[in-house]
């Protein structure tokens, strides 16, 4: 009995082959700046691209956010990048701060989660969800004005020397 049974999964094998395999990593699974370093270029490269996609812009945000805090906060990282590199993340970083009006002196553990949250609920349709998130600290202007900053971003050059610096360092690491 047990015999048949093996052999008939021995032939439904070849088909688990032919699934893709590749599956989107849960956040904070893996190598939390490699993959968004090597993507800064196209993440947070030019903002501008992103008029009129909120959401997009918010994450774009919080993906800058996050690597200018863990470049210069991150025990297996730190010791391998430039400080000429997270300093600009962190002048990218200020840079875009400024455009959002969101605190300067905010932690990026309370502007991550909230850019996320608030991509989240605009990616689900849910507005009002977004603008709750919007009306607390750090963010300054309101929501209102917030939510159109991020429909309307202009391109920030200090983080798109950020994003290609980041990349460029990643790149030559051989992590």
């Amino acid at each position: 009995m047990h015999r048949r049974a093996l052999l008939a999964l021995l032939a439904l094998l070849p088909l688990a082959a032919c699934g893709e395999g590749r599956t989107t990593s849960p956040i904070g699974f893996g190598d939390s700046i490699r993959r968004p370093g090597l993507a800064a270029p196209w993440t947070f490269g030019d903002f501008s691209r992103f008029n009129g996609q909120p959401a997009a812009a918010a994450r774009a945000m919080a993906s800058l956010e996050h690597l200018a805090a863990s470049f210069s906060n991150d025990p297996f990282w730190t010791p391998e990048f430039s400080v000429t590199t997270a300093f600009q993340l962190r002048k990218g970083r200020d840079e875009a701060r400024a455009a959002l009006g969101i605190d300067p002196g905010a932690l990026a553990d309370v502007t991550v989660p909230a850019l996320d949250a608030v991509a989240g609920a605009l990616e689900m349709g849910d507005r009002p969800a977004a603008e709750r998130q919007l009306e607390a600290a750090p963010f300054r202007l309101g929501a209102a004005e917030t939510l159109r900053r991020l429909s309307t971003l202009p391109r920030l050059r200090e983080a798109e020397r950020a994003a290609q610096m980041t990349a460029a360092e990643l790149a030559q690491t051989p992590r």
